[in-house]
């Protein structure tokens, strides 16, 4: 099997200039990352995928998960709640995963070496 090297860009391509595909994506999220990565959907059964479809006039602002401990009284301390804070400013978009816990990142990573072997990249 020949391997490509740019699959994750080429993923991002299609989303952006096939409307198709892009409909599909964003209506099924998780068939779609299941089939991408070449995966079951049955590993990946408590995970759920939302889309945020980037708006031409649009902030998008993610707020982090409340830590386990939250009580509504309490402030929040930033160090509970994110690893880093990042602003993402370029013109023409950012695609990617938030991931917003340890496990779920390693369910990411994971899925993504799958997606690698199926394109023929040993990571």
């Amino acid at each position: 099997m020949a391997s490509n090297k740019n699959f994750v860009e080429d993923f991002y391509n299609k989303l952006r200039n096939n409307a198709e595909y892009r409909a599909y994506v964003m209506n099924n999220p998780k068939e779609a990352m299941c089939e991408l990565h070449g995966i079951e959907a049955s590993s990946i059964a408590n995970v759920d995928f939302e889309i945020i479809e980037q708006e031409e006039n649009t902030i998008t602002i993610m707020i982090p998960s409340r830590p386990d401990d939250y009580k509504p009284d309490q402030k929040l301390v930033a160090k509970k709640i994110s690893n880093q804070t990042i602003d993402f400013m370029y013109k023409r978009g950012i695609p990617g995963f938030l991931i917003p816990n340890n496990n779920l990142r390693w369910t990411k990573l994971n899925m993504r070496r799958s997606w690698a072997l199926k394109e023929g990249i040993d990571l």
